[in-house]
């Protein structure tokens, strides 16, 4: 019975003292339960003896008697010690036993309460592993190409996954530790010792349990963070060189936007000019004023595409700073600002080349019109030339220009063949262009380009030619037309000549054949 003690005192440090206790009263017992055996023992012989002292040795039979006695006496008395002594350990160990289960229910109420602690502290840890795990998928997201991202939002959503878990799983071993608690209770109170204990360790396992759940829990989320941390760094930097990126590609775009607006202006005062040299005819007035629209139209586009390059520019520096400075929410909006005005930049550009573009149409048309125009004068000047040496072919001079216009007629006609060649070659090009840009074909939109350039390179070309052309007809029809009122003031004085010599020479005769 003490060894029982002993044992349930190994359970709970606050039963050695009835543990010792029951030792002592144990071993009082058996002290003196030795000592009745021994005096009982003593007893027997001695009244043994006295059956034989009866008749020869009364004296002797009288002391025998005596001490047989008081051997009895004693042992007796050792047995009332003996049997204090047993319920003074009964007593030890029915108290040993209540105390037991005390503490059991007490443990058991402990654990329930460290489980529910560790399962309150587990879910208010995990509750906001979803959301970061979202982020960092919308983070991985955002820059998919980024090697370093690889697989981030996979791992997050596992580690949300196993803290959301690991969480449960304390939840419900508290849930258990409650419900052990509460049978250990009421075991207690009943009596039970051994449901009672059952239940103290019940509870213990679930509390252990949750406690592992917990730094599951715990270190799933911790790792989390951790690459939550790392991802936002590796985005800021993202966020960082695309703002850089973007304002790159605006700053380009406003290039190409301030280099199609020059162009615009230039082809629009080309086409104006050839309106002034033929300002009745009204597809180059038409033309004059579309171009002065269009020109208009590039120089506000690359007006808004050169804003947006600032204000990119703008972003990028403080998407670096922020980046710097670990501001991943800075960072992100500034890498916004940057991708927006980029965009804005591009459509501004795209504007400023569909307005460049059409002016270079345009500019063929009037082209086209100027040349038409420059023929017709080549045609009407080799015209009155040649009316003009009709007049007089013995002139060699009028002769001489009238051929030199018709070689210069002749070689404006082969260049105006080869602007109406140019004419289509661009046309085509253009159609080209339009389609290489539609399919996002940027090898085809450069070749497109470059014939589109090289058509219209070629039409300039002839049209220089022709006007050339045409101001050496108009300088020689000019000139014929002095050479030809020579002639006629040559041959008024001629005919005047010859007109007063036929009438002064009849007078003469009269005079010398007067009678």
């Amino acid at each position: 019975m003490a060894s029982g003690v002993s044992d349930l005192a190994k359970d709970y440090s606050g039963l050695s003292s009835l543990a010792s206790a029951a030792g002592s009263f144990a071993k009082v017992a058996s002290d003196n339960a030795i000592v009745a055996s021994s005096l009982a023992a003593s007893a027997l012989g001695e009244a043994g003896s006295m059956s034989g002292l009866v008749k020869t040795d009364p004296a002797g039979f009288s002391s025998a008697s005596t001490a047989a006695c008081n051997a009895s006496i004693a042992a007796s008395s050792a047995s009332v010690a003996v049997a204090m002594a047993m319920n003074s350990l009964n007593s030890v160990v029915s108290a040993a036993n209540t105390q037991h289960m005390i503490d059991d229910a007490s443990n058991a109420a402990s654990a329930a309460s460290t489980a529910a602690g560790s399962a309150a502290l587990t879910s208010q840890a995990v509750s906001n592993t979803g959301s970061i795990a979202n982020s960092i998928s919308s983070m991985a997201s955002q820059y998919s190409g980024d090697s370093a991202l690889s697989g981030v939002a996979s791992t997050a959503i596992g580690l949300a996954s196993s803290a959301s878990s690991a969480a449960k799983a304390a939840s419900e071993a508290a849930s258990t530790a409650s419900s052990a608690a509460s049978v250990a209770s009421s075991a207690a109170s009943a009596g039970n010792s051994n449901a009672a204990s059952a239940a103290s360790v019940s509870a213990k396992d679930a509390s252990t349990a949750a406690n592992s759940a917990s730094s599951i829990a715990s270190s799933a989320n911790s790792t989390l963070n951790s690459l939550s941390t790392s991802v936002a760094n590796i985005n800021m930097n993202d966020n960082s060189s695309a703002a850089a990126s973007n304002s790159t590609a605006a700053s380009s775009a406003a290039s190409s936007a301030k280099a199609d607006s020059i162009n615009a202006e230039s082809v629009a005062n080309s086409i104006k000019s050839a309106a002034s040299d033929y300002p009745s005819d009204t597809t180059l007035s038409s033309a004059a004023n579309t171009a002065g629209s269009l020109a208009s139209d590039a120089s506000s586009a690359a007006s808004v595409a050169n804003s947006a390059s600032s204000v990119a520019s703008s972003a990028a520096a403080i998407a670096s700073s922020a980046a710097s400075a670990g501001n991943s929410s800075a960072a992100s909006t500034a890498a916004s600002t940057a991708s927006s005005a980029a965009t804005i930049a591009s459509s501004a550009a795209s504007a400023a080349s569909t307005a460049s573009n059409a002016l270079n149409s345009l500019g063929n048309v009037a082209a086209s019109a100027h040349i038409k125009n420059d023929m017709s004068v080549i045609a009407s000047d080799s015209a009155v030339t040649n009316s003009l040496a009709k007049d007089y072919p013995s002139d060699a001079t009028l002769s001489g220009q009238n051929t030199s216009l018709a070689t210069i007629n002749g070689s404006a006609t082969g260049q105006s063949t080869a602007a109406s060649t140019a004419v289509s070659v661009a046309s085509t090009a253009s159609t080209a262009y339009s389609s290489a840009v539609a399919n996002g074909d940027s090898a085809a939109v450069s070749t497109a380009s470059t014939a589109f350039s090289n058509a219209n390179k070629s039409l300039a070309s002839a049209a220089s030619a022709i006007t050339d052309l045409k101001n050496q007809a108009n300088s020689l029809k000019n000139s014929a037309m002095i050479q030809h009122a020579g002639d006629d003031v040559a041959d008024a004085a001629s005919s005047a000549t010859s007109a007063k010599t036929n009438v002064a020479t009849p007078v003469l005769n009269r005079q010398l054949f007067r009678p």
